[in-house]
């Protein structure tokens, strides 16, 4: 028999167990408008993920986010200058 967390949807299908690769939040950072910069997240722990959240919507453009090891860096969207907007940064870990 089976030990540890599974979970199984309406349809009685096995969607979660110890096998599967759950995500971490690990912080929120405010990013202004026009600021670009990074925070860095410990790689050994799984892949890096990041999300910009714009703070005005609908107009807000979100920052361009890149991600290389354990360094997720943002800068502004310049494809759409005029649309920035200050966005929180949600990261983490799968």
């Amino acid at each position: 028999m089976p030990a540890g967390l599974q979970a199984w949807d309406a349809a009685g299908n096995l969607t979660v167990d110890l096998t599967t690769r759950l995500s971490r939040l690990v912080g929120i950072r405010y990013i202004g408008a026009g600021e670009s910069g990074s925070v860095t997240v410990d790689a050994s722990l799984g892949e890096p993920w990041a999300i910009p959240v714009p703070r005005s919507y609908p107009t807000g453009c979100c920052h361009k986010i890149t991600i290389s090891g354990g360094t997720i860096s943002f800068a502004p969207n310049t494809t759409s200058p005029g649309l920035q907007t200050d966005a929180d940064l949600y990261y983490g870990v799968r």
